[in-house]
Protein backbone atom coordinates (compact mmCIF):
# COMPACT_ATOMS: atom_id res chain seq x y z
CA UNK A 1 0.00 0.00 0.00
CA UNK A 2 1.22 3.50 -0.83
CA UNK A 3 -0.92 6.56 0.07
CA UNK A 4 -4.16 4.62 -0.18
CA UNK A 5 -3.08 2.73 -3.29
CA UNK A 6 -3.19 -1.05 -3.00
CA UNK A 7 -1.40 -3.34 -5.40
CA UNK A 8 -2.93 -6.78 -5.06
CA UNK A 9 -1.58 -9.81 -6.86
CA UNK A 10 -1.79 -13.54 -6.34
CA UNK A 11 -0.85 -16.72 -8.12
CA UNK A 12 -3.09 -19.75 -8.02
CA UNK A 13 -1.31 -23.10 -8.01
CA UNK A 14 -2.56 -26.68 -8.12
CA UNK A 15 -6.22 -25.94 -8.91
CA UNK A 16 -8.63 -28.84 -8.45
CA UNK A 17 -12.19 -29.38 -9.61
CA UNK A 18 -14.21 -31.20 -6.98
CA UNK A 19 -15.38 -34.65 -8.03
CA UNK A 20 -18.96 -35.51 -7.10
CA UNK A 21 -19.43 -38.54 -4.84
CA UNK A 22 -23.10 -38.53 -3.84
CA UNK A 23 -25.98 -36.76 -2.13
CA UNK A 24 -27.94 -37.45 1.05
CA UNK A 25 -31.26 -35.91 2.02
CA UNK A 26 -31.38 -34.17 5.39
CA UNK A 27 -34.26 -33.00 7.57
CA UNK A 28 -34.34 -29.55 5.95
CA UNK A 29 -32.39 -29.97 2.71
CA UNK A 30 -29.55 -32.08 1.38
CA UNK A 31 -25.82 -32.69 1.67
CA UNK A 32 -23.66 -33.32 -1.38
CA UNK A 33 -20.24 -34.92 -0.99
CA UNK A 34 -17.16 -34.26 -3.11
CA UNK A 35 -13.47 -35.07 -3.16
CA UNK A 36 -10.24 -33.53 -4.46
CA UNK A 37 -7.30 -35.87 -4.26
CA UNK A 38 -7.41 -37.48 -0.83
CA UNK A 39 -9.48 -34.70 0.78
CA UNK A 40 -13.24 -34.82 1.27
CA UNK A 41 -15.62 -31.86 1.00
CA UNK A 42 -19.34 -31.34 1.42
CA UNK A 43 -21.93 -28.77 0.43
CA UNK A 44 -24.78 -28.52 2.90
CA UNK A 45 -27.97 -26.80 1.78
CA UNK A 46 -30.95 -26.28 4.06
CA UNK A 47 -34.06 -24.13 4.20
CA UNK A 48 -34.19 -21.56 6.99
CA UNK A 49 -36.76 -18.81 7.43
CA UNK A 50 -37.92 -19.01 3.83
CA UNK A 51 -34.36 -18.88 2.44
CA UNK A 52 -31.68 -21.38 1.46
CA UNK A 53 -28.45 -21.53 3.47
CA UNK A 54 -25.47 -23.08 1.68
CA UNK A 55 -22.26 -24.04 3.48
CA UNK A 56 -19.04 -25.43 2.06
CA UNK A 57 -17.57 -27.84 4.60
CA UNK A 58 -13.84 -28.37 4.23
CA UNK A 59 -11.55 -30.92 5.94
CA UNK A 60 -9.49 -29.97 8.96
CA UNK A 61 -6.09 -28.56 7.99
CA UNK A 62 -7.29 -28.26 4.40
CA UNK A 63 -4.42 -27.47 2.02
CA UNK A 64 -6.69 -25.38 -0.22
CA UNK A 65 -7.23 -21.69 0.59
CA UNK A 66 -9.07 -20.44 -2.52
CA UNK A 67 -12.64 -21.47 -3.29
CA UNK A 68 -14.36 -20.71 -6.60
CA UNK A 69 -18.07 -21.35 -6.96
CA UNK A 70 -20.07 -21.02 -10.16
CA UNK A 71 -23.84 -20.45 -9.99
CA UNK A 72 -25.85 -20.87 -13.22
CA UNK A 73 -28.28 -18.00 -13.87
CA UNK A 74 -30.77 -17.00 -16.51
CA UNK A 75 -29.32 -14.77 -19.20
CA UNK A 76 -30.16 -11.08 -19.20
CA UNK A 77 -30.18 -10.62 -15.41
CA UNK A 78 -29.22 -7.30 -13.86
CA UNK A 79 -27.23 -7.27 -10.61
CA UNK A 80 -27.07 -4.62 -7.89
CA UNK A 81 -25.21 -4.24 -4.61
CA UNK A 82 -21.75 -5.31 -3.37
CA UNK A 83 -21.44 -2.15 -1.27
CA UNK A 84 -20.67 1.42 -2.30
CA UNK A 85 -18.29 1.77 -5.20
CA UNK A 86 -20.24 4.55 -6.98
CA UNK A 87 -19.10 3.33 -10.38
CA UNK A 88 -22.18 1.75 -11.95
CA UNK A 89 -25.64 0.82 -10.71
CA UNK A 90 -25.89 -2.35 -12.78
CA UNK A 91 -23.03 -4.78 -12.12
CA UNK A 92 -23.74 -6.98 -15.13
CA UNK A 93 -20.59 -7.54 -17.15
CA UNK A 94 -18.29 -6.46 -14.29
CA UNK A 95 -15.98 -8.05 -11.75
CA UNK A 96 -16.31 -6.58 -8.27
CA UNK A 97 -13.65 -6.86 -5.58
CA UNK A 98 -14.98 -7.21 -2.05
CA UNK A 99 -12.17 -5.27 -0.46
CA UNK A 100 -12.09 -2.09 1.64
CA UNK A 101 -9.64 0.63 0.58
CA UNK A 102 -9.63 4.29 -0.41
CA UNK A 103 -12.45 4.71 -2.92
CA UNK A 104 -10.48 6.99 -5.24
CA UNK A 105 -6.86 7.31 -4.27
CA UNK A 106 -4.25 9.73 -5.53
CA UNK A 107 -2.75 7.23 -7.94
CA UNK A 108 -5.96 6.69 -9.86
CA UNK A 109 -6.94 10.37 -9.70
CA UNK A 110 -3.62 11.40 -11.23
CA UNK A 111 -3.96 8.73 -13.88
CA UNK A 112 -7.44 9.86 -14.83
CA UNK A 113 -6.46 13.54 -15.04
CA UNK A 114 -3.44 12.62 -17.13
CA UNK A 115 -5.55 10.59 -19.57
CA UNK A 116 -8.61 12.80 -19.85
CA UNK A 117 -7.89 16.16 -18.27
CA UNK A 118 -9.62 17.65 -15.19
CA UNK A 119 -12.47 19.22 -17.21
CA UNK A 120 -13.32 16.29 -19.48
CA UNK A 121 -16.74 14.73 -19.22
CA UNK A 122 -16.53 11.45 -17.26
CA UNK A 123 -18.95 9.62 -19.55
CA UNK A 124 -17.03 7.13 -21.62
CA UNK A 125 -13.92 7.67 -19.50
CA UNK A 126 -14.64 5.15 -16.78
CA UNK A 127 -12.14 2.56 -15.62
CA UNK A 128 -13.04 -1.10 -15.44
CA UNK A 129 -15.00 -1.90 -12.29
CA UNK A 130 -12.14 -3.81 -10.70
CA UNK A 131 -10.03 -0.64 -10.91
CA UNK A 132 -12.27 0.94 -8.27
CA UNK A 133 -12.19 0.44 -4.52
CA UNK A 134 -14.59 1.31 -1.77
CA UNK A 135 -14.85 2.54 1.78
CA UNK A 136 -17.76 0.14 2.25
CA UNK A 137 -18.12 -3.21 0.56
CA UNK A 138 -20.56 -6.01 1.21
CA UNK A 139 -20.59 -9.57 -0.19
CA UNK A 140 -24.24 -9.25 -1.17
CA UNK A 141 -26.11 -8.68 -4.41
CA UNK A 142 -29.71 -8.62 -5.57
CA UNK A 143 -30.98 -9.27 -9.08
CA UNK A 144 -33.70 -8.02 -11.38
CA UNK A 145 -35.12 -11.53 -11.11
CA UNK A 146 -36.18 -10.77 -7.51
CA UNK A 147 -33.64 -12.98 -5.75
CA UNK A 148 -30.48 -12.22 -3.78
CA UNK A 149 -27.30 -13.82 -2.53
CA UNK A 150 -25.62 -12.84 0.73
CA UNK A 151 -22.28 -14.36 1.72
CA UNK A 152 -20.92 -14.64 5.25
CA UNK A 153 -17.23 -13.94 4.75
CA UNK A 154 -14.67 -11.51 6.14
CA UNK A 155 -11.90 -12.28 3.67
CA UNK A 156 -11.02 -10.86 0.29
CA UNK A 157 -13.54 -11.97 -2.33
CA UNK A 158 -14.44 -11.25 -5.91
CA UNK A 159 -17.87 -11.47 -7.52
CA UNK A 160 -17.73 -11.95 -11.27
CA UNK A 161 -20.82 -11.01 -13.29
CA UNK A 162 -19.08 -10.94 -16.68
CA UNK A 163 -20.56 -14.21 -17.98
CA UNK A 164 -24.25 -13.90 -18.93
CA UNK A 165 -24.95 -17.53 -18.00
CA UNK A 166 -23.32 -17.76 -14.58
CA UNK A 167 -22.09 -15.84 -11.55
CA UNK A 168 -18.64 -16.75 -10.28
CA UNK A 169 -17.88 -16.26 -6.60
CA UNK A 170 -14.23 -16.34 -5.54
CA UNK A 171 -13.45 -16.64 -1.82
CA UNK A 172 -10.33 -16.97 0.30
CA UNK A 173 -12.10 -18.85 3.05
CA UNK A 174 -14.74 -21.56 2.99
CA UNK A 175 -17.95 -19.64 2.32
CA UNK A 176 -21.41 -19.71 3.80
CA UNK A 177 -24.05 -17.92 1.78
CA UNK A 178 -27.78 -17.39 1.69
CA UNK A 179 -30.11 -17.27 -1.31
CA UNK A 180 -33.59 -15.82 -1.04
CA UNK A 181 -36.34 -14.75 -3.38
CA UNK A 182 -39.68 -12.97 -3.28
CA UNK A 183 -42.72 -12.08 -5.32
CA UNK A 184 -41.87 -8.38 -4.96
CA UNK A 185 -38.72 -6.37 -4.30
CA UNK A 186 -40.21 -5.39 -0.94
CA UNK A 187 -40.34 -9.07 0.02
CA UNK A 188 -36.78 -9.56 -1.23
CA UNK A 189 -35.64 -6.59 0.86
CA UNK A 190 -37.42 -7.88 3.95
CA UNK A 191 -35.68 -11.27 3.74
CA UNK A 192 -32.29 -9.76 2.95
CA UNK A 193 -32.38 -7.25 5.81
CA UNK A 194 -33.32 -10.04 8.22
CA UNK A 195 -29.72 -11.17 7.59
CA UNK A 196 -27.88 -7.88 7.22
CA UNK A 197 -29.80 -5.75 9.72
CA UNK A 198 -32.22 -2.83 9.39
CA UNK A 199 -31.93 0.87 9.99
CA UNK A 200 -33.69 1.97 13.17
CA UNK A 201 -36.62 4.34 12.82
CA UNK A 202 -35.42 7.94 12.79
CA UNK A 203 -36.56 10.27 15.62
CA UNK A 204 -39.27 12.87 14.89
CA UNK A 205 -36.94 15.82 15.43
CA UNK A 206 -34.82 14.89 12.44
CA UNK A 207 -37.61 15.97 10.06
CA UNK A 208 -38.14 19.44 11.63
CA UNK A 209 -34.65 20.94 11.40
CA UNK A 210 -31.20 20.47 10.01
CA UNK A 211 -28.24 18.24 10.80
CA UNK A 212 -25.05 20.29 11.11
CA UNK A 213 -21.66 18.59 11.10
CA UNK A 214 -18.95 20.66 12.83
CA UNK A 215 -15.73 19.88 14.59
CA UNK A 216 -15.20 20.73 18.24
CA UNK A 217 -18.15 19.01 19.87
CA UNK A 218 -21.08 20.47 21.82
CA UNK A 219 -19.04 23.37 23.23
CA UNK A 220 -18.36 24.70 19.76
CA UNK A 221 -22.00 24.38 18.77
CA UNK A 222 -23.12 26.31 21.88
CA UNK A 223 -20.80 29.25 21.22
CA UNK A 224 -22.59 32.50 20.34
Amino acid sequence: MDRGCFTYDQETTNPEVLSFIGTNDTASGFESRYEAGDEKFAIKAERRNGMIRVELVIPENCRYNRFNISIPVEKGLHYYGCGETHHALDLRGHKVRIFVAEHQNIKRTDKKMELFGPLDEPEGNLFDFDEYESYYVQPTFTTGGKWFLHAETKGFAEFDFSDPGEVRLNFQEAPVFWIGEGETFEEVSEKLTSLTGRQKELPDWIYDGAIIAVQGGTETIDLK
